[in-house]
């Protein structure tokens, strides 16, 4: 039978296209059964793992599959709370660092609450009470330095919210509140005296 020499340069081609890729495809094979290959003394250790695991956070799944799903998802949420408290114990921390520059307590912004305020108001000075008893605890003298130190705070906050995620924009506007509120208390008290 007689061969088309213009059939014959394509067919070569595709042929030896089809012969690469299988040789890949191959490679691609091997790769993954040596690294299963490799796991394999670890196999016994890896089940016994999984299964400890699996009765201690009381995972009802058989399938290791669903046992190490379950195992990411917890340690996610866990990561999470983790991330969580770090935060708050940052901010705990930049209290008291303020409390150290702001100095004694003020009173209680309890006593201060007017009925006649906007319910607006009375939500945000129950945040900023709020604030000041787990934070700050508040700060004022009669010294007139502690005017400078409000004064540097707020410049401090202010910064800090032009940086601010969304999620922290409440937390850092109470804290500007009270501030500016512990301020113009400091402020009012050194004009009466």
């Amino acid at each position: 039978m007689p061969t088309n020499l213009l059939w014959l340069e394509p067919t070569e081609r595709a042929a030896w296209d089809t012969v690469q890729a299988l040789r890949n495809e191959l490679d691609r094979e091997r790769e993954r059964i040596g690294r299963l290959t490799r796991l394999q003394p670890a196999w016994p250790k890896l089940v016994s793992e999984l299964e400890q695991a699996r009765q201690e956070h009381a995972i009802d799944q058989e399938e290791a599959a669903e046992v190490v799903r379950r195992m990411s998802e917890r340690l996610r949420e866990l990561s999470r709370r983790c991330d969580e408290l770090e935060r708050e114990l940052e901010d705990r921390k930049r209290g008291v660092e303020l409390e150290r520059i702001l100095g004694p307590r003020e009173p209680s912004l309890e006593r201060t609450r007017d009925s006649k305020l906007s319910p607006p108001v009375r939500w945000f000075a129950r945040l900023i009470e709020r604030h000041r008893r787990r934070v700050l605890d508040g700060a004022t003298t009669n010294d007139p330095r502690s005017i400078r130190r409000y004064i540097e705070a707020l410049e401090l906050k202010t910064e800090e919210l032009s940086q601010a995620r969304a999620s922290d924009l409440l937390e850092l506007a109470v804290e500007i509140g009270h501030l500016a509120l512990s301020l113009a208390r400091t402020v009012k008290k050194s004009q009466n005296t």
